[in-house]
């Protein structure tokens, strides 16, 4: 089924609330500000509102409420995309890419070399 998940019209430092939401398949609406933003994907994975706008996140949430379909499959893709960046293995993945380009600027190649 076909759900919505939002935040706050406050800027949130870290969106939680959002990747929790992403979690379970929930479409995303949250304030285009702080941390949101790094974790909604506007229009893919929810839609993002001006920051203290509540008239804006109200509308937001009434136009996915009234498109079930479109609502399913951002939440679909907003499981997904937290699967690859907020599992265990997605989060080992980022770090380690991490280190690789910050090694590569001081001349070394991998972690492994």
């Amino acid at each position: 089924s076909a759900g919505v998940g939002h935040t706050s019209t406050e800027p949130a430092p870290w969106g939680g609330v959002v990747v929790e939401g992403r979690a379970g398949a929930r479409a995303g609406v949250g304030a285009d500000d702080g941390g949101v933003p790094e974790i909604i994907d506007a229009g893919v994975t929810g839609l993002l509102v001006g920051p203290r706008d509540p008239v804006a996140l109200s509308e937001a949430i009434d136009g996915l409420l009234a498109d079930p379909e479109a609502t399913r499959l951002m939440g679909q893709r907003a499981r997904r995309s937290v699967v690859a960046r907020f599992s265990l293995a997605g989060h080992a993945r980022e770090v380690e890419r991490t280190y690789t380009r910050a090694l590569s600027r001081r001349g070394r190649r991998t972690l492994r070399s």
